[in-house]
């Protein structure tokens, strides 16, 4: 740039972005600086220069040193000195807490807090009020709602908030709609409502609304605008949804929401499913203004519970043992042809060292081929696409290019019986003769209705994305109260999350899993969670086709739990989860598959091959 002075204005706009104004910038100068910014150049014309506000935070130095020390001059609004001014109180409040919070004592009767917190729940309270941004990552029914509850009460009685938005899932509804008048002794004050898109009353004080809602444009605009105008602390329950960050279309527009909210909570029992790197995109949420680059690899492996994050553990919640039993099942003559067929046909496209977006698809899509063909092949041709994994495209246009293979899996269901669903039928047989419900895993729904079907004798219900809600809450009942209902068969897709069985089954049987470790942690505590009794065991079977793909999941998922393990300080869920084990659409993201699990995938599949 020219020695010349030049003059430029900076402001946020309402869409949390920052503007940099033209305002005495030779066109020489403002090419260079547009350049300078072009990777996250949002728009640009005559005057104005639009980036994200991750981007400056990212490269603020440049303001001082690639631009006032060679003599130019540059105008802050108001509101985006504040907002800087904040980036620098929130890295000091980061420091200073990451690794000791020491806890306050809040006076909970006085907040009219009519509940009796346990101590682990006011410890959670006491510790998450010294922070600009809370994350509760207790295990589920550690009373994460109460808790955040309370902090909002806090807050609201300080004044700082007056407004609370919870994202959620639409099966964690009722618990935000109830548990109000369970906590509050003046409930009946609190005005709470459901957001679906619609005109949002001003006298509202819960606000509750879904992740799906935030896809829409103008229902995040009403959002936005009703966040802007109300001092509103945010919640994001069941936050792993959004773990994906910046790629992700939800995480972005959450992020919006936590750019003009007071105070945000990041509230999940599992934070961290695929490792480190979902930590960090959960932080660039809640820690607002802070840049991306400030949650480095090393800052992350740093940090202990009690700073700032919560975590309650199973093992503190005193809950009886779960037991994982895997079951290695022999695939029978021809199933173990075709499977091995299927490895070679994708070993390549999965050693491919390329790195694009449609790749990783591809190999998602070749991961998902050989999950399932580790069970029953047959499902892998002919399939209508509503009956595929999470209503995916199906099959991959790879296995149709070998006729002879295609026409062997199109005749194994003829040919053979599948080795894991007999063994399902003879598993059910003994728990029916012993009086005990059992709860059926599978990602796939070819899956679910094939053994919905060979288990007709014992009464199931089947719930899976299409089943409508409503249907959903009776189906649920019947299988908890029905006593000649056995069977419970869904996906942890579905049913991962919000509902609890721990009441009415202690069994449960995994057809197949996914390296999607958050999902298979989700679905475990729908019957091991607070409330059983002492001297309840609950019994999990992990089904294995021998020398498949089964196994290499069951040693990455193990990995990844004792990463998750060792981050969050919480060796109890290494042990009740995998101790007895031998060792947007995006396919590569639902699978749940990592570089490293790509890696040792290849690994096993030359030591099949």
């Amino acid at each position: 740039m020219s020695d010349s002075k030049q003059d430029i204005k900076l402001f946020l706009d309402n869409e949390g972005n920052l503007n940099i104004a033209r305002k005495n910038v030779s066109d020489e100068n403002w090419k260079s600086l547009s350049n300078f910014w072009s990777n996250e150049r949002l728009f640009l014309d005559s005057d104005l220069l639009i980036i994200s506000i991750q981007e400056f935070l990212r490269k603020k130095s440049w303001l001082k040193y690639g631009w006032s020390n060679r003599g130019h001059s540059y105008e802050i609004s108001n509101d985006l000195r504040s907002f800087l001014e904040n980036s620098i109180s929130k890295e000091r409040d980061f420091e200073k807490y990451a690794n000791s919070n020491e806890p306050q004592d809040i006076n909970f009767s006085r907040l009219n807090i009519s509940r009796e917190l346990r101590d682990f729940q006011k410890q959670a309270v006491n510790r998450q009020i010294n922070l600009p941004s809370g994350a509760n990552f207790s295990v589920p029914g550690a009373g994460k709602t109460t808790t955040t509850l309370a902090l909002w009460r806090y807050f609201n009685d300080r004044g700082d908030v007056n407004k609370l938005l919870v994202i959620a899932p639409k099966s964690a509804f009722s618990a935000w709609e109830t548990e109000p008048s369970e906590v509050f002794a003046d409930a009946e004050n609190i005005k709470i409502e459901q957001f679906l898109g619609q005109y949002i009353d001003r006298n509202v004080d819960l606000l509750i609304t879904n992740f799906e809602q935030l896809d829409n444009s103008s229902k995040l605009d009403r959002l936005i605008d009703w966040v802007i105008r109300n001092n509103v602390m945010l919640v994001i329950d069941e936050a792993h949804r959004v773990k994906a960050g910046p790629k992700s279309v939800r995480w972005n527009a959450i992020k919006k929401l936590t750019t003009f909210a007071k105070r945000i909570d990041l509230l999940t029992g599992t934070p961290m499913p695929q490792g480190y790197e979902d930590l960090v995109n959960l932080f660039c949420l809640s820690w607002q203004p802070l840049a991306d680059n400030f949650f480095t690899l090393e800052r992350m492996q740093s940090l202990s519970r009690g700073g700032i994050f919560e975590r309650t553990t199973k093992l503190e919640l005193n809950l009886p043992a779960m037991n994982i039993h895997p079951v290695v099942i022999e695939m029978g003559d021809l199933h173990k042809e075709i499977y091995t067929s299927l490895t070679a046909i994708y070993s390549g496209i999965l050693s491919a060292r390329m790195s694009s977006r449609n790749l990783m698809r591809q190999k998602g899509k070749a991961v998902m081929t050989l999950i399932i063909a580790a069970t029953n092949p047959s499902l892998i041709s002919g399939f209508r696409t509503e009956d595929s994994f999470l209503g995916l495209e199906w099959p991959p246009k790879e296995v149709k290019q070998d006729e002879d293979l295609l026409e062997k899996v199109r005749n194994y269901q003829n040919r053979e019986a599948v080795s894991k669903m007999n063994w399902l039928l003879a598993f059910m047989k003994k728990s029916k003769e012993e009086g005990k419900k059992v709860l059926i895993w599978s990602n796939f729904i070819g899956n679910l209705r094939i053994a919905e079907i060979m288990l007709k004798q014992f009464n199931p219900v089947m719930i899976y994305g299409a089943t409508p809600q409503e249907e959903r809450v009776s189906l649920i009942e019947r299988f908890k109260h029905d006593p000649d209902c056995f069977a419970l068969i869904t996906n942890p897709q579905t049913l991962g999350e919000g509902i609890s069985l721990h009441h009415h089954c202690h069994e449960a049987v995994y057809i197949d899993r996914t390296y999607n470790a958050g999902l298979y942690l989700q679905s475990l505590d729908r019957i091991h969670r607070l409330g059983l009794a002492e001297d309840q065991v609950t019994n999990v079977y992990v089904l294995q086709s021998e020398g498949t793909v089964d196994t290499a999941i069951s040693s990455r998922l193990q990995s990844k739990i004792q990463t998750m393990a060792n981050a969050l300080d919480d060796q109890s869920l290494s042990r009740s989860s995998i101790e007895n084990f031998d060792d947007d659409i995006d396919y590569s993201g639902i699978v749940g598959i990592n570089d490293e699990d790509l890696n040792d995938l290849l690994s096993h599949l030359k030591l099949s091959g």
